[in-house]
């Protein structure tokens, strides 16, 4: 049982761990902790050693979807990136401006559009807007300047999950100086991801490089 679903904080557990650590089975003090909690928690005290004994035991990092295609078909996701630039080129806010991505995207969760695909609604969040809250800067000030940079922090599991991380367009300040016809060159971009994990036995680099074909090695 997740201990999030009864209301105990993960931190709430790591310190009563900490506290029962060094007492006697049978001490005072210990049932006077272990009542405590369960008191504040709202759940019986076996239950809360339940969720001791699983606080620190290994967890399988096996996907529940594994075996299945983690990417959109590319068919399907051709047809949302067809409808979002339709729905960017013909809608405008109360500044006369065409509407973001982000903010098509969101209109699609909400409410959804007819097309000739039929009707389509995001509700499955497959090009969600959402914020990942493992970014330490998040997608409402990482995007300042012109070089964007941010930091996930999570687990190797957390972050296999997470399908993608690319460069998108966006609007720059082109857009409200048309006359000095930039909309029309070409803009060099790069992607740098640096990965920093503690000392492991496993060789995270030559799986993710062989997956992406790097065609320039930087140590």
């Amino acid at each position: 049982m997740n201990s999030a679903k009864r209301g105990i904080a993960q931190e709430v557990l790591i310190d009563l761990y900490h506290r029962l650590e060094g007492l006697p089975p049978r001490s005072a003090q210990r049932r006077d902790i272990i009542a405590q909690a369960t008191a504040l928690c709202g759940i019986s005290e076996s239950s809360l050693y339940r969720h001791l004994r699983n606080l620190y035991q290994p967890k399988s990092i096996r996907r529940s979807d594994a075996g299945k295609p983690r990417a959109i078909p590319q068919a399907e996701l051709e047809q949302y990136c067809e409808i979002i630039a339709a729905l960017k080129i013909r809608t405008m806010n109360k500044n006369g401006r065409h509407l973001s991505t982000a903010n098509v995207i969101a209109l699609l969760e909400r409410t959804g559009v007819g097309s000739d695909y039929g009707f389509i609604n995001d509700e499955e969040r497959i090009v969600s807007n959402d914020t990942d809250p493992n970014w330490l800067i998040g997608k409402k000030n990482r995007h300042k300047g012109s070089l964007h940079s941010d930091i996930w922090v999570g687990s190797a599991a957390e972050l296999a999950s997470r399908g993608v991380l690319a460069v998108y367009p966006s609007l720059g300040w082109w857009k409200t100086r048309p006359a000095l016809e930039r909309y029309g060159q070409r803009v060099r971009y790069s992607l740098i991801i640096s990965i920093h994990a503690p000392d492991v036995d496993v060789d995270l680099y030559t799986p993710i490089a062989n997956m992406i074909g790097v065609p320039v090695v930087i140590e």
